[in-house]
């Protein structure tokens, strides 16, 4: 069943601060398997790949802090890629006030220490419900503009003691 996040939630699980925290809220959580969140563009409309690219880590982390192979292994922290694909280049200008849905999936390779993630970034022009089922989520994302698409690759890291 899908499960709402909002901003306090989210900072409990991901590390990230302000103004490096790029995910606002979520909309689909199927545990252990895909997150989906929505993220705000910054005020002045400038995202940049990098800012995108990291972003979309973050749903996938996402994924990987919720699961029980995973909650003993520490925080899951980006570790490298394996491929980026970006399908359109806008101009910053161009995405003033857009938002952007991070999708991460859970990659096919699993490894007790290392995460394997897929994660695409989808540009739209309006708020997402408040939840969504796996269905409506696919339906919206198959009508917006992919932004990128990602194989992401974490490890994870223990808190000082």
């Amino acid at each position: 069943m899908p499960v709402s996040y909002m901003f306090p939630l989210i900072r409990k699980v991901l590390r990230h601060r302000e103004p490096f925290l790029f995910i606002d809220r979520i909309v689909y959580n199927d545990i252990g398997t895909s997150v989906a969140a929505q993220s705000i563009l910054c005020e002045n409309g400038k995202l940049t790949r990098l800012e995108l690219l990291e972003a979309v880590g973050q749903a996938c982390s996402l994924v990987l802090a919720q699961m029980e192979l995973y909650k003993s292994r520490g925080t899951p922290v980006f570790a490298g890629m394996q491929s980026v694909e970006w399908y359109k280049h806008r101009a910053a200008s161009d995405l003033y006030q857009y938002r952007v849905v991070l999708y991460g999936r859970l990659g096919k390779r699993h490894r007790q220490n290392t995460g394997f993630m897929s994660g695409d970034a989808y540009l739209i022009n309006e708020e997402l419900p408040e939840s969504l089922d796996k269905a409506k989520l696919e339906h919206i994302l198959t009508q917006t503009e992919k932004l990128c698409s990602s194989q992401l690759i974490f490890s994870f890291m223990q808190p000082d003691s």
